[in-house]
């Protein structure tokens, strides 16, 4: 005991007689253990994040996107192994180049017995112009029904929504988010406004109630909502559609209800029963598996 005594303080002598040595020792310490902590919490921060937002859109919310042409990639049905592997996760089948059109959610809900809504849209990110009066900035513009807000739960915080007849008549209206209402009008009442979005003119008649980042960091609040009838039309010349929304009646029923989705759109498509489908089904929680996937490789390079 005594020795050990003696050893501590020879110990704490050398520190005090060599102070700049043993400060520059302990600061790389706690530098080097501050870095591992702070790594492990960004990583661990970030995956959480991801996890909140794509369990935001529910579990009972299916994706279906245009195919691509995946038969000539390695692990196809002309290679081995059968499916290729994207972040870590295999893809459930092969697929080839598709498109989806109006037509493809108009069938969906007509023939499906599984879904409570269908909802097409033409979004993807893409970024247009807004303009009003001096100001103008970029904004993401969505194209979609009037079934759009109800099924991802969006209220009004003043004005009202488009309508069917808004789609049928391709009406140059708008409703945007609450970010976009601070950005460009402050203090004045944006209804009945007129806004250049591509360069072509829009009067709003609708804001939705502040939403927050959604999915993958999108921002809802920064964004205007147009009929996708006007938008196809006026602003892309193109009659396809970059997804449809579907939404299941119950999260035990999403197996029963891809298929259901599967089956419709190959007869919509005309595929024929040995042909691959051109286009893709997704749910939340495979994007969830996929966002897991690649946060543990992250963390595990970080």
């Amino acid at each position: 005991m005594r020795r050990i005594l003696e050893n501590i303080k020879i110990a704490f002598k050398s520190l005090f007689l060599n102070k700049l040595r043993a400060f520059l020792t302990m600061l790389g310490i706690i530098i080097g253990v501050g870095a591992v902590v702070a790594v492990i919490s960004v990583g661990a921060g970030a995956e959480a994040a991801i996890t909140e937002n794509i369990q935001s859109v529910g579990a009972s919310i299916l994706t279906i996107s245009p195919g691509r042409d995946t038969s000539m990639r390695p692990g196809g049905p002309q290679g081995e192994g059968g499916g290729e592997r994207m972040f870590g996760m295999d893809s459930e089948e092969e697929t080839v180049a598709g498109e989806l059109y109006l037509d493809d959610a108009d069938a969906l809900k007509e023939g499906s017995s599984l879904l409570s809504g269908v909802v097409p849209t033409v979004s993807g990110g893409m970024s247009s112009t807004i303009s009003y009066l001096s100001w103008s900035g970029q904004v993401s513009v969505i194209g979609t029904t009037e079934d759009y807000f109800t099924m991802m739960d969006y209220g009004v915080s003043s004005g009202s929504l488009f309508t069917e007849n808004d789609l049928s008549y391709l009406s140059n209206v708008a409703v945007i988010g609450d970010t976009v209402v601070n950005d460009y009008f402050g203090m004045i009442d944006p209804i009945g406004e007129t806004i250049k979005v591509g360069g072509k003119n829009f009067r709003i008649i609708g804001v939705i109630e502040p939403i927050g980042t959604g999915t993958f960091g999108a921002d809802p609040d920064n964004s205007v909502y147009i009929p996708i009838t006007t938008v196809q039309s006026k602003l892309t010349g193109e009659n396809t559609v970059e997804s449809i929304i579907a939404k299941v009646k119950s999260d035990d029923l999403i197996d029963q209800a891809t298929e259901e989705i599967t089956g419709i759109l190959r007869q919509q498509h005309l595929i024929l029963p040995d042909g691959l489908n051109d286009f893709t089904i997704s749910s939340s929680s495979q994007l969830l598996e996929m966002a897991s996937s690649i946060s543990e490789t992250l963390s595990i390079t970080l």
